[in-house]
């Protein structure tokens, strides 16, 4: 497996190299850069989708749909919903302010931005590491509602473990929303191929000795490799990792203004996942896990579908709007809406129809 992560890495290097040389000749246009983007992001977050596809594959040979994967996912639902709500949210809260200072103000009020964002953000997920380590003896129990007291008594007991997931992946997803805003694509989407390959190998080299917990250090080392590749990449890309707090950017209150309400639409949506976990917790043994498999198909389309444009089209848009071209702005959102319904509406058909027959 290692072999192949490294053929992966090799290849993006490649096809990066590539790329870089080919714009050396040929100043692309902004449909040109996009495509790039798109193209880099695309393959890449494909590549991931494989390596989680192998990892639930090993999963499901350990673990099946029994009761320990059970412990396991509900463990770490509420953490992946709180890295999805207030870790993502400011993703996009982020990148259009930084964008913009950075071309208006140059790259120093950028860093100095990006410092203070760092020094909130961290402030703020160990906050929230904090309460919810208090208060998951009282809400783990509603997530388990069907589980027997020993299972319930593993999911608290994983809970821990995993709990420190909330600010790593949190500080790397910030890592990598600076390495997108600066149009360093691969190795934001690269990264998160750390998660299911430590999986696979912890699995594999440790699952009959320890059980559900080489998952856990499985998942945990990865989470920690993602975080130290991203840090590698933006150290290449000249932005100092340790926060300077040198004097309070005006950009701070924009971002902060930005961010609550994608923190509150992101909530809205991710409380359907709590929803969905703790009512299949109510129903037989293995039901949490079955549930969790079949939402994989869904999740690795929409990842590299609707999360590789969007990751690849913000940076620009964001550069645009601060630019003031509305006309680009406007070129661009009616091309990419329409080839979004070109492509998705027949790939939903075949699938549907493809489905149906097969499970008719």
């Amino acid at each position: 497996m290692g072999s192949v992560f490294a053929q992966m890495f090799m290849k993006w290097f490649l096809i990066n190299a590539l790329y870089r040389r080919w714009s050396h000749w040929v100043e692309p246009s902004i449909d040109g850069k996009i495509l790039g983007a798109v193209l880099t992001v695309g393959l890449l977050t494909f590549g991931v989708s494989i390596a989680s596809t192998g990892k639930e594959l090993v999963v499901a040979a350990s673990f099946g749909v029994g009761d320990a994967l059970d412990a396991f996912l509900i463990a770490f639902l509420p953490i992946s919903f709180l890295i999805s709500v207030v870790v993502g949210s400011f993703t996009p809260a982020l990148i259009p302010t930084y964008v913009q200072v950075r071309e208006q103000q140059g790259q120093q009020a950028a860093q100095d931005l990006f410092s203070q964002i760092m020094v909130v953000a961290v402030a703020l997920l160990i906050i929230v590491a904090a309460v919810i380590a208090l208060l998951a003896p009282y809400f783990l129990p509603f997530l388990g509602l069907g589980f027997d007291v020993e299972k319930l008594a593993l999911t608290q007991r994983l809970f821990y473990f995993l709990l420190p997931a909330i600010i790593i992946r949190g500080v790397a997803t910030i890592w990598s929303a600076i390495l997108n805003a600066g149009e360093y694509f691969g190795m934001a989407a690269l990264a998160p191929i750390t998660v299911p390959v430590s999986s696979i190998i912890a699995l594999l080299a440790l699952g009959s000795a320890l059980g559900i917990y080489a998952l856990v250090i499985g998942t945990m080392g990865g989470v920690l490799l993602e975080l130290l590749l991203v840090g590698w990449g933006l150290n290449r890309s000249k932005t100092a990792l340790i926060p300077h707090w040198r004097r309070k950017s005006p950009a701070l209150r924009q971002v902060i203004g930005q961010y609550f309400p994608m923190l509150t639409g992101a909530a809205f949506m991710g409380g359907i996942t709590l929803v969905d976990g703790a009512m299949a917790a109510t129903l037989a043994p293995g039901s949490v896990a079955a549930l969790n498999y079949g939402n994989k198909i869904a999740a690795a389309i929409t990842g590299i579908g609707a999360g590789t444009l969007g990751t690849a089209v913000l940076p620009f848009l964001s550069k645009l709007v601060g630019d003031g071209d509305w006309t680009t702005v406007r070129h661009i959102l009616k091309k990419y809406s329409l080839l979004i319904l070109l492509v998705t509406i027949p790939i939903t058909l075949l699938l549907f129809f493809s489905l149906n027959h097969w499970f008719a």
